[in-house]
């Protein structure tokens, strides 16, 4: 097993880790429902804004869980949120491209109708 592999291991075995990653978790999973939704009915049902808001929100709390210093000044980079921020902004993106796709649509069916 590799030492990163390991070390991922080691912190997710601790009780304070397994919570933060069953937070992330739930809380993922209400964008989850959204998106099977969206999916099911082939445009998003959230404004774009939502959207773009997730992303930065995501985009800056990616970053921040990159660059947290444990107490001793040490790289402590939090891997629940780190894993739960790069999934989640993966939603965000494709709900902006159902939303590009629903506004190029109606565009087309306004200027031949």
């Amino acid at each position: 097993m590799s030492d990163a592999l390991r070390n991922l291991l080691d912190k997710c075995g601790s009780p304070v880790e397994l919570l933060g990653f069953f937070g992330q978790f739930v809380f993922f999973l209400r964008f989850a429902v959204q998106w099977v939704a969206s999916e099911k009915k082939k445009e998003s049902v959230i404004p774009e804004s939502f959207w773009w808001i997730s992303i930065a929100g995501g985009a800056i709390t990616l970053v921040y869980a990159a660059i947290h210093k444990d107490k001793a000044g040490n790289p402590d980079p939090i891997a629940p949120v780190m894993l739960a921020q790069v999934c989640a902004n993966v939603i965000y993106v494709r709900n902006l491209v159902l939303v590009r796709r629903m506004k190029r649509r109606l565009a087309g069916e306004s200027a031949n109708g």
